[in-house]
This record gives C-alpha cells, sequence and structure tokens, in this order.
C-alpha cells in the first residue's frame, strides 16, 4: 500500500485545496493520506467530506505539523495569513 504522510494543502503552504489532494491520491493509488499543514487543522473536515465523495479514495489521516519556536520572520508566504506559533 502507498501512503503519504505530510502533505500541505492550501490551508497553508500547499498547492492544491485538501480535495484536490485526496483526488489526485485516489488517481497515484495511495491508500493513506495525511494532511499535515502548518499550525492548522483546518483542511481535514474538507479532506474527509473529499475522501467520503471520491471513489477510491485514501483513508485521512489527521495531523498538523507545529511550529515550536518563534521565528523572527514568518515563514508562511505572504498569501497566507502566519497563525503564529505556540511558544513566544
Amino acid at each position: 500500500m502507498l501512503v503519504d504522510l505530510h502533505t500541505h494543502s492550501t490551508f497553508s503552504d500547499g498547492r492544491y485545496t485538501p480535495s484536490q489532494l485526496v483526488k489526485m491520491a485516489a488517481e497515484a493509488g495511495i491508500g493513506i493520506l495525511g494532511i499535515t499543514d502548518h499550525d492548522s487543522v483546518n483542511g481535514i473536515e474538507e479532506a474527509l467530506n473529499a475522501a467520503a465523495a471520491v471513489t477510491g479514495a485514501p483513508e485521512i489521516a489527521k495531523g498538523v505539523e507545529l511550529c515550536l519556536i518563534k521565528l523572527k520572520k514568518c515563514a508562511m508566504p505572504a498569501k497566507n495569513a502566519c497563525t503564529g506559533c505556540l511558544i513566544k
């Protein structure tokens, strides 16, 4: 079984929406897809809904990539709002 446990969607610095990631994963034969945006779980619900609607969709592994140090400059692209870090 193919597995991808580290993807970013448009809810952080990814290029594709959670729905698009699910569709592409299904087309690639991926069995488990991790949605692991930076400091956000906001894309998981969309991914779960997409997986329920797409034939052959992967199981969604819920995750998040946490920032644990304060950065002098936000690492997020300008198009996205920086959510800040957990430790300041």
